[in-house]
């Protein structure tokens, strides 16, 4: 995956499609999407934009789907817990991106020579999380208890969106890409698990 070349002043792809065009195509696993995304600083706005419009639909989704599974319906006395529910998650959600990028930046450039900056692979990552906005279909799932089925096949979706992601921004093969997804998502894993585990004194 040769670098790609601006100098002639030539508007980038990222920047000539919208918003909604290059979910899509993230979703699609193109890599020509992840590798204009690479080259495009004015990206990460987008990708901002993107874990946040991820993360809002797959929490309406989920809480939508836990209503529904109990029985329940919302009032207008349930909005301020949800907002607060959302807003805390969408913080969470950008927190650990950053921290997934640190990951495959250190393990990725230090360990495995890949040649890209952090910014470059915020970017780059963001978008991989695309499927995970899918799971705002889960309450069409309860009758037929697919929902499992609906998040597994999403991260699954998501992984493979992560090896694209990484493999076109740090320039390296299919197989390191994969093994350096593999490797930052267990300590990702591990470090998400963290604040669920009890202390005992």
């Amino acid at each position: 995956m040769g670098k790609m070349n601006n100098a002639s002043g030539n508007e980038s792809p990222a920047v000539s499609i919208t918003f909604f065009r290059k979910l899509i195509r993230a979703a699609k696993l193109d890599s020509n999407l992840y590798e204009a995304i690479e080259h495009d600083p004015s990206a990460l706005k987008h990708a901002w934009l993107a874990i946040i419009f991820i993360n809002v639909c797959s929490i309406i989704g989920n809480v939508i789907y836990d209503m529904r599974l109990y029985g329940k319906t919302m009032s207008s006395a349930d909005l301020p817990v949800v907002g607060l529910i959302m807003g805390e998650a969408i913080l969470l959600a950008l927190a650990k991106w950053l921290i997934l990028t640190g990951l495959i930046y250190l393990v990725g450039v230090k360990i495995f020579r890949g040649t890209a900056g952090f910014r470059e692979i915020q970017r780059t990552i963001a978008f991989a999380y695309v499927p995970v906005a899918l799971q705002i279909l889960l309450p069409l799932f309860v009758l037929y208890d697919w929902a499992l089925l609906v998040l597994v096949g999403t991260n699954l979706w998501m992984i493979a969106a992560l090896v694209i992601a990484v493999r076109q921004s740090l320039d390296l093969s299919t197989q390191k890409a994969f093994v350096i997804v593999v490797l930052t998502g267990i300590v990702y894993f591990i470090v998400s698990i963290l604040p669920l585990v009890p202390v005992v004194y």
